[in-house]
């Protein structure tokens, strides 16, 4: 092995053994920003579904109020 070898494996394993701070803070932020990410696509997820259940529920209410004044209409018919 020549010194440039040498020089590199030992700088990887004290890396590995004793991380510089900063790589540490990196790793940390790669970590968080992962689960960040993570989070948002859930959330964006939830977001679709609420939005979904949402128009559900308003095509629902919308048909109710139909019904509603259809039977209102045959009321005021049979009271006449």
């Amino acid at each position: 092995m020549n010194s440039e070898e040498v020089n590199s494996i030992y700088e990887r394993i004290k890396d590995e053994k004793y991380p510089k701070p900063y790589k540490l803070e990196l790793q940390n932020l790669k970590s968080n920003l992962e689960a960040t990410q993570s989070n948002l696509e859930a959330t964006q997820s939830n977001l679709e579904t609420t939005k979904s259940e949402l128009r559900l529920q308003r095509e629902k209410n919308l048909d109710l109020e139909r019904r509603l004044l259809d039977l209102e209409k045959a009321k005021e018919t049979e009271n006449r």
